[in-house]
């Protein structure tokens, strides 16, 4: 800190003399001689004043570096007897291994809360779950389409690396894209059945009511009049 004060003053000090100078300068337009004489000690300045202001930045820069690293406690003065080696105490040793289990696994925590949103879409003289569950990407109405771009954007699986809502990232089982949201504090894969993969050979479409049957909340954007 008492660097960048210094500095601070030098950088300061040098502004006044050069405003002094260039007054003085203005008075010895007449003079050739003078004004080249100047105009050296003008650039002189200016390669000074550019040195200084890179010094103070450095000196600001350490400075905000060593406070934030006294604020995380990396310099505190610390005692090693203030560590201790975990150990697994007589008869408590499968606790104890789970306990690590869960820190090597602390990393992958998500940040953020993570929900998973249904989304079901049910066309004109639509009243049966096979064919409800049956809709393609080709059935949905520019209604239904609005709707879905309105809750989010969609994503490459191949590619996403945030919350998927346990869909199949391995073999992409359930599509290779998702509608997905995101903010600051929660993460959301909307499970949208007209976006899975419709099974032909399997009228109960089982693939899709297995993320749809387990999600926290079922969207149904529904046409059907009756």
């Amino acid at each position: 800190y008492e660097r960048c004060v210094k500095l601070s003053s030098r950088v300061d000090a040098m502004e006044k003399k050069e405003a002094a100078a260039a007054a003085a300068a203005a008075k010895d337009t007449k003079s050739p001689g003078k004004v080249k004489k100047s105009s050296r000690k003008t650039l002189q300045r200016e390669d000074d004043r550019s040195n200084l202001s890179g010094l103070l930045e450095d000196a600001m820069l350490g400075n905000v570096t060593r406070l934030f690293a006294s604020q995380v406690g990396l310099l505190q003065p610390y005692d090693n007897s203030m560590f201790k080696v975990l150990k697994a105490s007589d008869g408590d040793e499968k606790r104890f291994k789970g306990f690590v289990r869960h820190i090597k696994h602390l990393d992958k925590t998500p940040g953020r809360a993570s929900v998973k949103i249904g989304v079901l879409f049910v066309a004109p003289n639509q009243t049966s779950q096979r064919d409800i569950l049956a809709n393609t990407q080709d059935s949905m109405s520019l209604g239904f389409k609005g709707f879905l771009s309105g809750l989010g954007t969609m994503v490459d699986l191949r590619t996403h690396k945030g919350f998927a809502g346990k869909l199949d990232l391995k073999y992409f089982s359930n599509g290779k894209e998702m509608l997905y949201h995101v903010s600051d504090k929660v993460e959301t894969a909307f499970h949208v059945a007209t976006l899975m993969p419709t099974a032909s050979s399997d009228p109960q479409q089982v693939a899709k009511k297995r993320h749809l049957g387990n999600d926290h909340v079922t969207i149904v954007w529904n046409e059907h009049k009756r």
